[in-house]
């Protein structure tokens, strides 16, 4: 029977090393938290890196106050990716454009949580101006850093969503064209992972036996999402179910 680790191996004899590549906090478990519990339940040690903070990330009613400030809601995010990653397993975790994902030379800098407003031709940041936003952000910049980290970490494989432009967050659609191109200057292979659909081209996995680490883990956001049964609810009231049923292909050129 295929699992993930028939996915993301590289070479019988070199052990699985992940590098999951997300834009913001929450993400990770959100999109691939089954399969993060499952890692760990496997013994493969996992590295989670988040390109922003997640800074214009709307918060559920009643719990931050009406006056928090973004560095207040920085702080806030930051706990609960922690959080979250502890109940999930994950053994390392960095920011993009901080040490050791920053490259050589320079210091750190943030990249910001660009946001998404929908229009007639899909999903845009809210100030597509903004020159410090993820997405608007030098892509080789970005990629300078992801390869400081590379260098340094050693993953075996790289680990992103897949992502189609204008049918999502821009920030993911960034993440994913970052990974793109980290693959191609590495040669790392490129899984890409999504949640919905049907579509043959991926191998569809179940995590029900990672369903209480995957609750406890987006629990941990409070701020951003509510669990209700089987599903979890964001800012909008839109129901999604729980990150337990995955879709993983390799990304070929």
């Amino acid at each position: 029977m295929t699992t993930p680790l028939d996915i993301l191996s590289v070479e019988p004899d070199r052990p699985v090393f992940p590098l999951f590549i997300t834009a913001h906090p929450d993400d990770e478990t959100i999109q691939t938290g089954g399969l993060l519990a499952w890692l760990h339940d496997a013994e493969v040690s996992t590295h989670v890196l988040t390109c922003t903070r997640g800074e214009l990330g709307e918060s559920m009613p009643g719990v931050l106050p009406a006056t928090v400030q973004r560095e207040d809601l920085v702080r806030v995010r930051n706990s609960e990716l922690t959080r979250a990653l502890a109940e999930l397993g994950v053994a390392e975790h960095d920011y993009l454009g901080t040490a050791p994902a920053r490259a050589n030379g320079y210091t750190p800098r943030y990249y910001v949580d660009s946001g998404m407003r929908a229009t007639n031709g899909g999903y845009v940041p809210i100030d597509p101006t903004n020159p410090v936003s993820f997405s608007n952000s030098s892509m080789d910049d970005m990629l300078d850093d992801l390869l400081a980290l590379v260098e340094r970490a050693s993953p075996s494989v790289l680990v992103s969503y897949h992502s189609i432009p204008g049918e999502g967050h821009p920030d993911h659609i960034t993440a994913h064209q970052l990974s793109i191109m980290a693959a191609e200057r590495t040669g790392l292979p490129l899984v890409e992972v999504v949640r919905k659909g049907t579509d043959p081209s991926f191998t569809w996995f179940d995590f029900p036996a990672q369903r209480e680490p995957v609750i406890r883990a987006l629990n941990c956001y409070r701020s951003q999402l509510q669990v209700e049964g089987d599903f979890l609810s964001r800012v909008n009231g839109h129901l999604t179910a729980l990150p337990l049923h995955l879709g993983m292909r390799r990304w070929i050129t």
